[in-house]
């Protein structure tokens, strides 16, 4: 062999050699790096399972899976399939400007003291600090897709609250404020009944949570059937107080049927009984001593 074949050669062994240290250097060391910048992003503990780039030089990041807020850091809070980071945000070149989830499951844990999301303050009305102008301007857009829900939420003199939504899209702007739209979403209310909502829309900006739909909402008592359908439904949240209320008819024409308001002190539910059968109303007031005034009015 010449020694021009050989330099060839051994040229070429130099730099297998050093493709497969990079290569052994990114799975290595990669996962770490995106670890801590998800964990920076998003206040959470993270893990990654491993990590590969596109031809775009976007960071895909495979088997993504976020701790829960402490004291609930030992949950699981979400995992997702795939997160694709695309790079040159406004914080440089290696700054995410948009980040998308594909195949997120969201595991929601929720009670007056706290929630596995924010943590001890998470529910119970302590607004966070303000954010700046530049912590704003360097935060990506966050968009999710192919997205579950399911988690409960307990109040004080309230029961407890059970929800599942097999289909979800997401959607964080760079300003904080949250959009979410679920589909087949399912609220149980233990002991009392149970919430259906072919859409269901959800709007948060820090302070404030406002849920809608556009109608054919169904409520369900265990044992009594079918109570009311065909509904719309709006709820409001804000730190540990909330409300609700059930719907009929257009804007123009709209009818009231069922509201509710809870806090820490106490519960608040009324039902208008026109045109509502009474016999899912009597299976509730048999378990929860509901009285049904003459006025076709229930109270709690």
């Amino acid at each position: 062999m010449s020694s021009r074949r050989r330099l060839i050669t051994l040229l070429a062994l130099v730099l297998l050699l050093g493709l497969g240290g990079m290569g052994l250097v990114w799975r290595w060391k990669a996962p770490a790096y995106v670890e801590r910048r998800l964990e920076r992003l998003i206040g959470h503990r993270t893990t990654v399972g491993s990590v590969s780039l596109t031809h775009r030089l976007d960071v895909v990041a495979h088997d993504v899976r976020v701790g829960g807020a402490p004291p609930f850091e030992s949950q699981i809070l979400a995992r997702a399939d795939r997160i694709v980071v695309h790079l040159g945000g406004p914080g440089g070149f290696f700054s995410p400007s948009d980040i998308d989830i594909d195949g997120l499951d969201i595991e929601y844990l929720g009670t007056t003291a706290g929630d596995n999301l924010r943590g001890l303050s998470g529910l119970a009305g302590r607004p966070g600090p303000p954010a700046t102008a530049g912590a704003l301007a360097r935060s990506p857009w966050i968009r999710a897709r192919n997205a579950r829900l399911r988690g409960s939420v307990a109040f004080p003199h309230a029961p407890h609250l059970a929800f599942r939504v097999p289909e979800l899209e997401f959607e964080r702007r760079p300003d904080g404020k949250i959009r979410i739209s679920l589909r087949r979403v399912v609220i149980d209310a233990e002991g009392l009944g149970s919430l259906r909502a072919p859409a269901l829309s959800v709007d948060h900006d820090r302070e404030r949570t406002v849920l809608s739909s556009g109608g054919n909402v169904t409520v369900d008592v265990p044992g009594g059937g079918t109570l009311l359908e065909g509904l719309g439904f709006g709820a409001t949240i804000h730190g540990s107080e909330a409300g609700f209320e059930l719907h009929g008819g257009d804007s123009a024409h709209r009818q009231i049927v069922v509201t509710g308001r809870w806090s820490q002190q106490a519960i608040d539910v009324t039902v208008s009984a026109q045109d509502v059968s009474l016999r899912p109303l009597g299976v509730v007031a048999a378990r929860r001593g509901l009285g049904l005034e003459e006025i076709g009015r229930a109270h709690v």
